[in-house]
C-alpha cells in the first residue's frame, strides 16, 4: 500500500512539475516584455511623425488564454498537453519601433532630404500574439518500482503575425506620395526538449532582435523612396 501511495505521488509530483499555470506564463513575459502604463512619448517633430493611436487604444496589457488542456492518467502511461495562446502588449513594440526611428533620426538627416515636405509613419500591425505549448507524458516501468521514462517539449510559435505600417509624404498643399511596407513573422521559433524553464524567455529576446532588424529595413525602403 505505502509502494502505490508513493508511486501516486510520485506521478503527482511529475505531472504538477510539467504542467504550466496561466499566472506563471503571464509572470513570465510581465518580466520580460516590461513598459510604462502610460503611452510612449512619440517622434514628432516638423518633419517627421510617428502614429500608432489604433495599435495604443487596442492592447495595453500582456495576456494569457489557454486554448487547450488534457491530461491521461492511465496505469502505466500518463501523458498531457496545455496549449495557449500569448498576447505582449502593443505597447512595448510601439516603444521598439519609436526607438529605431529616434535612431534613424541621428544617423540619417531626414530634414535635409525632405526640403518643405513631412514623412508621417502609421503603425497599423505588429506581431504581438504567439502560441506556447507544452506537452509531456510518463511510462512507467513495472518490473522498477517508481522508475520510468519521462519526456517533455515545448513549442512556441507566432501565427500569421505582421509588422505593418502606412507611410505617406506631404506638403502645405497636402499629401503627395503614400506607400505600405510590411513583413510577416514566421520566426523565431523554440521548441526545446525537457525544458528546465520556459523558453518564452529566449522567445521575446529573439523576438525582438527580429522586429528591430525588420522595422530597420523597412524604415531604410522608405528612406529609399525619398
Amino acid at each position: 500500500m505505502k509502494i502505490k501511495l508513493a508511486i501516486i505521488i510520485f506521478f503527482l509530483s511529475i505531472l504538477f512539475t510539467a504542467c504550466v499555470s496561466i499566472n506563471t506564463i503571464k509572470q513570465t513575459i510581465d518580466n520580460k516584455a516590461t513598459v510604462n502604463n502610460n503611452a510612449p512619448v512619440l517622434v514628432k517633430t516638423d518633419f517627421l511623425e510617428l502614429k500608432a493611436d489604433s495599435l495604443i487604444l487596442n492592447n495595453s496589457v500582456n495576456s494569457v488564454k489557454k486554448k487547450k488542456s488534457y491530461v491521461i492518467p492511465l496505469i502505466v502511461y500518463w501523458g498531457w498537453k496545455q496549449a495557449y495562446e500569448c498576447k505582449l502588449t502593443n505597447l512595448y513594440f510601439i516603444d521598439i519601433f519609436n526607438k529605431v526611428l529616434s535612431k534613424k533620426m541621428v544617423d540619417f538627416p531626414y530634414e535635409k532630404y525632405l526640403d518643405d515636405k513631412k514623412l508621417i509613419i502609421e503603425l497599423t500591425s505588429i506581431p504581438s500574439t504567439f502560441n506556447y505549448s507544452n506537452q509531456g507524458s510518463y511510462i512507467f516501468i513495472p518490473y522498477f518500482s517508481g522508475f520510468g521514462i519521462y519526456y517533455t517539449f515545448e513549442k512556441i510559435y507566432p501565427e500569421n503575425q505582421q509588422l505593418k505600417f502606412k507611410y505617406q509624404f506631404v506638403d502645405k498643399n497636402g499629401e503627395i506620395k503614400k506607400g505600405e511596407n510590411s513583413f510577416n513573422f514566421k520566426n523565431p521559433s523554440n521548441s526545446m526538449f525537457n525544458p528546465e524553464s520556459l523558453g518564452i524567455d529566449y522567445f521575446i529576446d529573439d523576438l525582438k532582435t527580429e522586429f528591430e532588424f525588420q522595422s530597420n529595413l523597412l524604415i531604410d525602403k522608405v528612406i529609399d523612396d525619398l
